[in-house]
């Protein structure tokens, strides 16, 4: 087994675990530059993103992906598998953050990192 010469790769970006995490980092990142305002554009630009990594998977792993109409259906559902396991990583790390700051008290007014975009 060869030495890996990156966290992500073209291989492992396109599993389900490499999408999501993308999707997921890539999105909450927006979603602390855009602030309070951004939680509902998050949710379009997760879904975007969750498309462009499934149709690029698809390109990737076969050039003459459109011409067969199965694959429409395996975008849809690989496309639906890679926003709702972002969503799910999201909603874990917002509950871990919203308990502790309950127990600190703290109440901030700009969105973290780790606010929820759902």
């Amino acid at each position: 087994m060869g030495t890996q010469a990156g966290f992500y790769t073209l291989d492992s970006l396109f599993t389900l675990s490499g999408s999501a995490s993308a999707v997921l980092l890539i999105t909450s990142l927006l979603n602390h530059f855009l602030g309070k305002n951004g939680a509902k554009a998050s949710k379009w630009i997760a879904l975007g993103l969750s498309l462009t990594f499934t149709i690029g998977g698809m390109f990737f792993a076969n050039s003459t992906w459109w011409q067969n109409g199965q694959n429409y259906i395996l975008i849809f559902v690989n496309c639906s598998l890679i926003y709702s396991t972002a969503i799910l990583g999201n909603s874990f790390i917002a509950q871990k953050t919203v308990s502790m700051k309950s127990s600190l008290g703290s109440n901030e007014a700009k969105q973290g990192f780790t606010d929820s975009w759902f």
